[in-house]
């Protein structure tokens, strides 16, 4: 799978389009993530031992890993969205008020597909093996902070911040792809593939 960039980057790139001196934006939008009606519904599925449980097929596996990384991603989209609001205030600036109109449909799609994989996940939890699903998220939760923790590097962030910006100004997407690979370690480009297949592509049954 190749790394996608710009809006098709928004599990993973949006570490990368902070301003100066807000780069904790991914840290702050974590430690406000609340992925409340999975847990509950994870409590009760582990109270419901008198139920058949079955073990979790690969899409709801996917499914529960997902859902922390595309909330957590959809509050990072809102933190962007209202720095860079306050940055343009009197929304004078055509280039800003383009690319914050651009973060507004990527925050839209984000909780359209949250909205989606939660539809999808809540109603079988409570007849699936709730261990399974919670090992699942907890990976989701670790990719997302990996992912955030790599973006802190400054080299790698000066880097993939200059292919996001070319890749705006000439929407090369395949140049794009190629200029990330050589900007990040191995290790990250699998994180960033890892997250960005949480995207609205990910395939459910309805």
């Amino acid at each position: 799978m190749r790394v996608r960039l710009g809006r098709h980057c928004a599990m993973g790139c949006a570490f990368w389009q902070r301003e100066p001196g807000t780069d904790d934006w991914g840290h702050h939008a974590m430690k406000r993530i609340t992925v409340s009606n999975l847990l509950a519904a994870l409590g009760v599925a582990a109270t419901c031992a008198a139920q058949a449980q079955r073990s979790p097929n690969d899409i709801d596996l996917k499914t529960a890993y997902c859902i922390p990384i595309v909330e957590s991603t959809a509050n990072l989209y809102k933190q962007i969205i209202l720095a860079q609001a306050e940055s343009n205030p009197q929304n004078q600036a055509p280039d800003k008020r383009q690319l914050i109109e651009e973060n507004r449909q990527v925050l839209e799609e984000q909780i359209s597909n949250l909205n989606r994989l939660k539809q999808y996940l809540l109603p079988r939890i409570p007849y699936l093996d709730p261990v399974a699903l919670a090992a699942a998220q907890q990976r989701g939760k670790a990719d997302y902070s990996a992912l955030q923790a790599a973006s802190k590097d400054q080299a790698q962030y000066d880097c993939v911040a200059q292919c996001i910006t070319k890749q705006r100004d000439s929407g090369a997407q395949i140049g794009a792809d190629v200029c990330v690979k050589q900007c990040v370690p191995h290790n990250v480009l699998v994180l960033l593939e890892r997250v960005a297949s949480c995207g609205s592509s990910i395939s459910l049954p309805f």
